[in-house]
């Protein structure tokens, strides 16, 4: 056995979900959505938040923040690219970041 999927009996074919290249857990009460993903990015480019592109040119901040806090159950998830990644997040905090 070679160890890919295709070898497996129980797999049924169906691309494999992608794996995340960075997670981390905010309180959306504390840290705004905007700056979290920031940071994140920021952490991993190895570089400083000013040195990266603006998260506002790829979503408003405010409405992220509004949709995020305002779900139900923590049940909201936005997901959108901002350059070379996609950017993830929930209404329970959470937030991912995967190669584009």
């Amino acid at each position: 056995m070679d160890g890919s999927r295709e070898s497996d009996p129980d797999h049924d074919g169906a691309a494999d979900p992608p794996t995340h290249l960075l997670h981390r857990t905010y309180d959306w009460s504390v840290t705004a959505p905007i700056v979290a993903i920031a940071e994140a990015l920021s952490t991993l480019v190895d570089a400083t938040s000013t040195e990266i592109a603006p998260v506002q040119s790829s979503v408003d901040g405010d409405a992220l923040d509004r949709v995020l806090r305002s779900s139900r159950d923590g049940d909201a998830r936005v997901s959108f690219p901002h350059g070379d990644y996609v950017v993830s997040v929930t209404g329970t905090g959470d937030l991912y970041l995967f190669a584009r």
